[in-house]
Formats: structure tokens, sequence, C-alpha cells
């Protein structure tokens, strides 16, 4: 069990000795076919795939990925916000079953503290940038671990208060946001939300024609581009909440393209936003304005 957990990727930071301490709280279960783990439910527990494999299916979005050893999943139960400690997946074992790892929460805080709290955070947003759409596609199709792994790395994290707007209607986008935590929403007017569209959630992204004006001008400098026809304001008032957001900038996107394994995959991207935006299209979280969502 020592060996296995070495090879976990949520685990790596951790020493020998940590390692030691959090293998006396491991519990193998041992799986049927399309036996269900977690669906919809409050986060108590991690695992980790120790044989066969795993479907995990985002329910919003009916975006499938499949686990093998040794990766993990519900890595949200390890999440400081208490808030944020649910299940955005429903899991299942798939064909002839799955064995798995399990750790409860409680006794990982118990045995080793809090040092998985920031791994968990930066693992679990890796997965879910496997899941974007962006201009009506997959934002990270067809890359590598290790690329997935850059364009997450050049992304900086960023919150807004409630009542804040985040993208202004007539305004150039600034950067490609994703949304990591917390809700928003398109409105017609920047003012409290006015003529709202639609709202959008963690792993929706919007001002993605922030890339288009950066790769058409030298070094990332702005260009004329396309203007908002919508602005994007966190909502106010009762129940309300902040919302952290995950950025490329349109400068960082450059960069990004100076890397040889990414810049086909940073071409096709500027050429699918640019295609959407010459039709005419404002286009947030995979959606047109006006017409059906994507995702």
């Amino acid at each position: 069990m020592l060996d296995f957990c070495g090879r976990v990727s949520l685990f790596s930071a951790l020493s020998k000795e940590r390692l030691v301490q959090l293998c006396r709280g491991a519990r193998l279960l041992q799986l049927e076919a399309n036996e269900p783990i977690c669906i919809g439910e409050s986060g108590a527990e991690i695992y980790v795939v120790r044989g066969g494999v795993i479907h995990s299916t985002q329910a919003s979005t009916g975006i499938s990925l499949d686990l093998l050893p040794p990766e993990s999943f519900g890595e949200s139960a390890l999440f400081p916000e208490e808030e944020l400690r649910v299940r955005w997946s429903d899991v299942v074992a798939g064909e002839p079953g799955a064995a798995v790892v399990a750790f409860s929460v409680s006794a990982v805080e118990t045995l080793i503290g809090f040092e998985l709290q920031e791994a968990s955070l930066a693992l679990f947003n890796r997965k879910m940038l496997k899941s974007v759409v962006c201009a009506g596609r997959m934002l990270v199709a067809n890359l590598s671990e290790e690329d997935v792994d850059a364009v997450f790395r050049a992304m900086h994290r960023k919150t807004y208060g409630c009542g804040d707007v985040i993208a202004c209607k007539g305004e150039l986008d600034e950067a490609l946001c994703i949304i990591e935590s917390g809700e928003v929403t398109v409105a017609k007017d920047a003012d409290s939300g006015g003529g709202a569209i639609l709202t959008l959630k963690r792993g929706d992204c919007f001002g993605e024609q922030a890339l288009v004006t950066a790769a058409a001008t030298p070094a990332g400098r702005r260009a004329q581009g396309a203007r908002r026809k919508s602005s994007i304001i966190v909502p106010a008032g009762a129940g309300a909440a902040s919302v952290v957001t995950l950025k490329l900038t349109p400068q960082t996107f450059q960069r990004l393209r100076e890397c040889a394994s990414l810049d086909e995959w940073a071409t096709q991207l500027v050429g699918d936003i640019g295609a959407r935006a010459a039709k005419g299209a404002d286009t947030v979280g995979g959606q047109a304005q006006g017409g059906e969502r994507h995702r």
C-alpha cells in the first residue's frame, strides 16, 4: 500500500513518514461493474483507483472521463471551504469491475493535518480544465498531461466580490476566464444584472476574444477586436457568494505559443474563436448569445 500511495499524484509532495500515516486510514473497496461510488452527495472521502477503470460523468455537461490506476477522484472533499466539499460528478465502476482505495477526509486530517488541501485544489482544477468548452470545442483537447499542466500553470486566480462587474458590455475582453467557484450572470446591461441572459457556473468560460486580439498583434498588444455584447456580473443580494476565476491573459497566451507542442493547439483555438466571432456570436460558456448552449 505504501508503494502504491507513493505513485499517486495527489500524494506526491508528502514525505515517507506522512505516507505511512496516510496508509493507516486506507480501506480497499471491491466494486462490481456499474456499481456507483458517489453520486450527487457531499464529499466525505477521497478515492484512488487501484485496479480496473472508473467512469466519471459530470451531470451538468454530460462530459465523461475514464480514470485508471493510480488516478484519484473526490478531491473536493479536501477543500478548505465546507460549501465546496460536494461531488461534481457521478462516479461508477467500469467493466468488469474496479478496486479503489478510500480515505476518510476526517481520518486524513487527523493523521497528517491539512497538507493536501492545496494539492487537491490544483489537481481538481486540472481535471476541470479538461471539461471546459471554449468556442465550441474542448479547450485542451488532444493535449498531453504535461501540456495541460503548462496551460493550467499559466493561469492566475482572481476573486470577485458580490455585485462586481467582471466584464462590461461594449468593452474589449481582457482575458479568457474560467469559473473555478461560484456563479456569474450574463446580462445585457451592467446595471445590477439587468436583462439577464443566463448563469455561468464552475467550468464555464468567457472572454475568449482576448486571445484572438493578442494573436493578431506582436508581443500580445491589444488590437481593436470585437467588443462585448453582454456583461458578466457577480450576483448581489441574499445568498450571493464571491466568485473565483482562473484567468489566461493575452500576454501569457503568447508565451504559451512559443512552446512547440502548444503552438498548433493555440493556432486552432484562435481560429475557432475567430470563426465564431465572424458569425456575430458573442460566446460565453460555450453559448452564442441568443442561441442554445453547446455544452
